[in-house]
């Protein structure tokens, strides 16, 4: 009996054949069982990321009372025989980059899932360092006299505030801004020589006059690459900036940002949302897949445009864990020069619709961001005027249609021309949804539809691109105060947080030109048939790679057909003709050159009514046509009539099925 809580029913007949014996029968019996309860996944407090410290502790706690919590830090998964046991509380102290796991048993429980976190060591100039040229700064005091960051930390590098006058690397003391008084944020950024770069960020500053900013090579004190601004100060909310400067001639390793106040005034600054970004992009990293082919698609849901496409697992848990509902998803994407076309599946386990946006939590949905050409405020939530943040689920009420969004719960103007098409699968399609959409790129956007600039694109450019799908099985409970009942988390390419806040956040990926194509030859040789192939009807071929495209062709008078435009890959093929069953062959190659399937496709014949097998029911559509009215589904040999021949064939392939 499985471990928890079961319930038996069973119900006996007796056969009383003595006074003392008995024969029994089971005559009905049925058993049902409750899963055992879980353990609760352990929690890392920090849970992972940069560290600007020499060491970080790791406290490691488990909700189940009594659990035991064995970790590793090599990057293995936990397991029972796993000796690094720690408990509920304690923590562990790490010393460079690891890759920290933990799993919990407990009595009478299931185990839990593997809870894992990075926590990432690394110095000024590190490759931890930048994420595509944008960072952000640490947390600091905010007594006035020093600059308070309230973003998260992402920094891995040396980050301190010095006074000019003071000694070289001596902390600012806590003193007001004064007039003609600088605070020096050092050493921050790395740029090359005639490289293009902006700084962006937003400010709250109290005071009575403005403060001004000026960005220097590192260590000196007269090469400004770029001039003296001035931030003004404002009461409430935020003010943003944006400053361009160019490299200098013989190149900068590092750049300084100066901030000074212009009179004697007590200055508190926050900057929120700092960036650094290349304006002419230099990248040399992307994210999966690096290079998108150009090309197009109908957007309907069925996905049979892209049979041969690069498909991404989206396998990163971007947050919480929700594989036990999502247990596969993947995208894909091409481009033309005033379109991004994106595919997305997602083998989702617990479905839960909605017939709209609701919360961002609140359902299945998958969340598809786009950035080409804006130049503007990294922090484009708002406005989505330089970056977009579409949102695709498909409806409660009907499985094959979507309701789609833009930054968050807004409507998508018509101007847009935004595309989505989605289904849930059926079939052998079943336990998939299927996402399409058809994204317009734009320098320029608005959620009025008004003044909108598009961006048109070419093969080499770089563009910002993400996915993330979401998992809601309906009735799990809210694993946070702020999160939908249902809410199991969501999956993505990459770890870049909050890419519903910065464009800066989005995988980079370069576009290229359109895949070249080829010519894909098969024969297909018809069992018991004697006709001619120009008089059948067109047969139809199905390439299968990642999904399916569905072709129908004429044969010519050898059997012999073509289908156009197919990508390298590797397919599996099927072929199905009138009344002939199906047949399948697999791994077909398509690499450099036009493609001539070896093998031909040998079809059984029999199946009168095109069901795929040969049956009593396509015996019946030979009887009814001998000697009577001509039906050429009957006619199984060519040779105009229906007779006896006809019915051989029928029972000599009785009960065959043809490839699905």
């Amino acid at each position: 009996m499985p471990t928890g809580i079961s319930t038996v029913n069973a119900a006996f007949s007796f056969d009383n054949t003595t006074p003392t014996t008995y024969n029994i029968s089971l005559d009905d019996f049925s058993a049902s069982s409750s899963p055992p309860p879980v353990t609760a996944t352990p929690t890392f407090s920090p849970d992972g990321g940069p560290v600007i410290t020499p060491t970080q502790d790791v406290i490691i706690s488990c909700a189940t009372s009594g659990a035991t919590i064995r970790y590793t830090i090599d990057g293995s998964d936990p397991t029972e025989a796993t000796e690094t046991v720690i408990n509920s509380g304690d923590n562990i102290a790490i010393n460079q980059s690891t890759v920290l796991k933990a799993k919990a048993w407990s009595s009478g429980n299931a185990p839990s899932s593997i809870k894992s976190a990075t926590y990432l060591f690394g110095t000024l100039g590190s490759a931890n360092y930048f994420r595509n040229g944008d960072f952000e700064l640490p947390v600091l005091p905010s007594s006035p006299g020093y600059l308070q960051y309230t973003t998260p930390t992402y920094w891995t590098g040396s980050c301190t505030l010095y006074k000019t006058e003071g000694v070289t690397g001596q902390a600012a003391a806590i003193t007001p801004f004064g007039s003609g008084e600088s605070y020096l944020l050092q050493g921050v950024y790395g740029v090359n020589s005639g490289q293009q770069y902006c700084l962006t960020f937003s400010s709250k500053v109290w005071g009575t006059a403005p403060l001004q900013v000026l960005i220097r090579e590192s260590g000196t004190d007269t090469t400004l690459l770029h001039p003296t601004m001035s931030v003004s100060p404002t009461a409430n909310g935020y003010v943003e900036y944006t400053l361009f400067w160019t490299g200098g001639s013989t190149g900068v390793d590092l750049v300084d940002f100066f901030f000074t106040g212009t009179t004697p005034y007590t200055y508190c600054i926050y900057l929120d949302n700092v960036s650094v970004r290349d304006v002419i992009p230099a990248y040399t990293s992307y994210s999966r897949p690096a290079n998108i082919p150009g090309g197009t698609a109908t957007v309907d849901g069925d996905l049979s445009d892209w049979v041969g496409a690069d498909w991404v697992p989206l396998d990163q848990n971007y947050d919480l864990d929700p594989s036990a509902d999502i247990t596969e998803a993947y995208y894909a994407a091409k481009w033309t020069a005033d379109k991004v076309y994106v595919a997305v599946k997602v083998k989702d386990t617990y479905n839960h619709f909605t017939n709209t946006y609701d919360q961002w939590d609140s359902r299945d949905a998958v969340e598809i961001y786009l950035h080409t050409t804006g130049t503007g405020p990294t922090n484009y939530n708002s406005t989505q005027a330089d970056a977009q943040q579409y949102t695709v689920g498909i409806t409660s009420d009907n499985n094959s249609a979507v309701w789609a969004t833009v930054g968050g719960n807004n409507s998508i103007p018509t101007a847009a021309n935004f595309q989505a098409a989605g289904r849930k699968g059926t079939g052998l399609d079943a336990g998939w949804l299927f996402y399409e959409v058809a994204m317009t790129p734009f320098e320029v956007f608005s959620l009025s539809g008004t003044g909108l600039v598009t961006s048109p694109l070419s093969a080499n450019d770089v563009i910002g691109l993400d996915v993330v799908a979401i998992g809601n099985d309906g009735v799990s409970p809210a694993p946070g105060p702020s999160n939908s009942l249902g809410y199991l988390g969501t999956k993505s390419e990459n770890m870049m947080l909050d890419k519903y806040m910065y464009y800066t956040r989005f995988g980079l990926h370069e576009l290229a030109a359109a895949p070249t194509t080829y010519n894909l030859t098969g024969t297909v040789g018809l069992d018991n048939y004697s006709g001619s192939f120009s008089m059948l009807p067109p047969a139809t071929v199905e390439l299968r790679s990642g999904g399916t495209r569905t072709e129908t062709v004429l044969l010519d008078s050898g059997g012999h057909f073509t289908i156009a435009n197919v990508g390298s890959g590797t397919y599996d093929v099927r072929v199905k003709v009138s009344h002939w069953l199906a047949t399948l062959q697999t791994g077909i190659v398509v690499e450099s050159s036009d493609k001539t399937i070896p093998t031909a496709f040998s079809l059984v014949n029999g199946d009168c009514d095109e069901d795929n097998e040969v049956t009593s029911s396509d015996l019946s559509v030979i009887l009814a046509a001998l000697d009577s009215t001509f039906d050429p589904q009957a006619d199984l040999n060519g040779d105009d009539t229906v007779t006896v021949a006809d019915l051989a064939i029928v029972l000599s392939n009785m009960d065959q099925k043809g490839a699905l």
